[in-house]
């Protein structure tokens, strides 16, 4: 027969545990496991000793305020949402002494609030700010999404803050071409001094206007910063130093782009021209690999799983975002980062320049430009926008060219040539 024992009951007066619940959904697990750095944080707050004694002899329970945070959330309620006529106690069991102390008690709902859009001094920033009603609407409407949305909607919100950058992004140009205008109506410049100073808003590299040979014209630090070059130093060694049976096993992995590959299979012997080539190539692959990169990739660094920005360094991703990436803050301090399309035609034109310096600036791009998925006018016209000429293989090389390989004769070459020159827009055709 099993042993029973005895507990004894103690009802006492002081102050106990409270009962909470939340009416709206109970948080994740970690936001209630103490220590967490999103962890909620409460606090009791009760009457003043005097109001406190006032109750107890009007034979009414003190009044509790519970109030509740963590980084994004603001939870409150207090004892007067309690129902009448109704009595909580709450019994704390003692395994050691066999005591069950028993305390008045109260439930609170603990009714939750966006932090971004509690207050009426965020409708009053708002207005400050000029936004509309539409606007703030919207603006509170993301607040919840960012909240409480699950993956879906929160993907949606982000490609709707990045589609918002492309258009802040394209009001930036437009008055940039504005101010253009209005300075040439102001000091009456000619329409070539109009297109001269137009030139300095194109997606294209820091360049050179009056180079003396196409050396010149994109310098290798304008593309490459002296911290990232010297990363490369030692990341470009592998590349450097591959052998056929160890560029096999690359093309095998699937490491480094199929072109890469290609260049690296035909490095120059000269030890500082292939050690130069070999870093280049390097931070081609790791433009091409920040070119595939999503918006997931971009702002999760600390995944674990593998993704198109794995294999850059930390020093060269960090470059990489501050020259063709936007950024955005959410509510909570973080940056989104995401990459307008004028960023990635940015992207393109140092990927383009830079095999134009690996290929004595006489680059045949159609291998390039069908792994990119490039058609073959747009490509064109990306070339002729960094100032190159658009030629043939028959005709760079004339009566040099042997007549066996008239087939590769229409090869189409971007050739950089100085005087550098841009495209100019074409004028109207007058009707007759």
């Amino acid at each position: 027969m099993a042993s029973q024992s005895t507990v004894q009951v103690r009802y006492t007066s002081q102050p106990g545990p409270l009962v909470v619940h939340f009416p709206s959904g109970t948080p994740a697990p970690e936001a209630l496991r103490p220590g967490n750095e999103d962890s909620l944080r409460l606090a009791v707050f009760t009457q003043a000793q005097r109001d406190r004694d006032a109750a107890t002899a009007s034979g009414s329970r003190p009044k509790h305020v519970v109030a509740a945070e963590n980084g994004r959330m603001l939870y409150n309620s207090s004892s007067e949402s309690s129902q009448p006529m109704t009595k909580y106690l709450v019994g704390v069991f003692d395994r050691k002494k066999h005591t069950l102390d028993v305390y008045d008690s109260d439930m609170f709902a603990l009714k939750p609030t966006v932090k971004r859009m509690r207050s009426d001094a965020l409708n009053k920033k708002q207005e400050a700010e000029g936004l509309s009603k539409y606007q703030q609407y919207t603006q509170k409407k993301n607040d919840l999404v960012e909240a409480f949305g699950g993956r879906k909607k929160k993907n949606e919100l982000l490609t709707n803050i990045k589609n918002k950058i492309e258009d802040a992004s394209l009001g930036s140009m437009a008055k940039n071409i504005q101010s253009t205008l209005d300075t040439a109506a102001k000091d009456d410049l000619t329409l070539n001094e109009v297109m001269d100073q137009a030139d300095e808003h194109r997606p294209i590299p820091a360049f050179n206007a009056d180079a003396l040979s196409p050396d010149e014209v994109y310098p290798l630090e304008n593309l490459i910063t002296p911290e990232e070059y010297k990363v490369l130093k030692n990341e470009a060694k592998v590349l450097e130093k591959a052998n056929a049976e160890e560029i096999q096993a690359m093309r095998a992995a699937r490491t480094y782009a199929p072109l890469i590959l290609n260049w690296v299979r035909d490095l120059p012997q000269d030890k500082e021209e292939r050690r130069r080539q070999a870093r280049i190539l390097l931070y081609i692959n790791y433009l091409l690999n920040f070119r595939r990169a999503n918006d997931s990739h971009l702002n999760n660094p600390n995944s674990t799983e593998p993704n198109a920005l794995s294999g850059i360094p930390e020093d060269v991703l960090k470059h990489l975002k501050a020259k063709f990436a936007e950024v955005q803050t959410n509510d909570r301090g973080q940056p989104i980062f995401a990459v307008p399309t004028f960023l990635k035609d940015k992207l393109l034109s140092y990927v383009f320049v830079l095999c134009l310096m690996l290929n004595q600036y006489k680059f045949a791009f159609e291998e390039l430009t069908t792994m990119l998925k490039m058609k073959p006018d747009r490509a064109t016209e990306h070339f002729r926008a960094l100032g190159c000429r658009i030629s043939s293989r028959r005709e760079e090389m004339g009566d040099e060219m042997d007549t066996s390989a008239s087939a590769t004769g229409s090869v189409k070459l971007a050739v950089l040539g100085v005087p550098l020159q841009f495209p100019r827009p074409r004028g109207r055709r007058s009707k007759k």
